[in-house]
């Protein structure tokens, strides 16, 4: 059921222009999911918040620490000003990624637009932020250093990072999933081929622990890199 969902992709041509739009609806469901459990979530967590913080309290409490140091060693005192939007992207890229362990359930990050979306959120976010720090004058003349004619090279090489960190999230969960799919018949054949007795119980637990592995790494590396590019075009 789950890979005639995904192959519906539904194609509207934009008004007054020969360029078509192709949609995947599933990945749609699947990204207003990941919105729907973000939100509820911080509402629920808001409405439990104690002086004395329980486990899970302590741990989002350690987690946005840990965020809002590096941010202000990266960007300085107005850091913190950018935690709500690094807390955002690094909870919706976890999400997404923790779906694919669940059956039935694809990953909104495993689908190129996604991450390409997220890429250029992050492209115009830090564009906006070098241009308000720097002024618009000395944020365009960086494009022209060391000399005037590598202009068009330091273009370049400014939209080929947002093309790299979205290939990058979406190659690693694309592969991430393949893996998954694959672990089963390697789990089973390693025993075989060594002559060990096979436990099938173990093939779930491993499964979900390598997913939920995946999913954390690469949501700190996607949210890490993103803070990187802000912090580089502000310098």
């Amino acid at each position: 059921m789950e890979e005639s969902i995904n192959v519906i992709i539904r194609t509207f041509r934009l008004p007054y222009t020969d360029l078509y739009l192709n949609i995947n609806p599933f990945t749609l469901k699947m990204t207003w999911i990941v919105i729907g459990i973000v939100i509820l979530g911080m509402l629920l967590l808001k409405r439990r918040l104690t002086v004395i913080p329980d486990r899970r309290q302590s741990f989002l409490e350690v987690l946005s620490e840990w965020f809002d140091n590096m941010l202000t060693e990266s960007l300085g005192e107005d850091g913190r000003n950018f935690l709500p939007f690094i807390m955002t992207l690094f909870l919706f890229v976890l999400v997404s990624n923790l779906l694919s362990i669940i059956p039935t359930l694809n990953s909104p990050t495993a689908d190129l637009n996604t991450c390409f979306g997220l890429g250029i959120l992050v492209f115009f976010i830090a564009h906006i932020s070098a241009i308000r720090k720097m002024g618009f004058r000395n944020y365009f003349r960086r494009y022209f250093k060391p000399f005037w004619w590598l202009f068009p090279s330091n273009m370049i090489s400014e939209f080929s990072k947002t093309l790299s960190h979205s290939l990058r999230l979406f190659g690693n969960i694309f592969a991430g999933g393949l893996m998954l799919s694959f672990l089963p018949f390697i789990i089973k054949m390693i025993p075989r081929s060594l002559g060990i007795p096979l436990n099938l119980t173990l093939m779930p637990i491993v499964t979900f622990f390598f997913g939920i592995v995946v999913g954390c790494i690469q949501a700190f590396v996607f949210t890490i890199l993103a803070v990187a590019y802000i912090s580089v075009l502000r310098y």
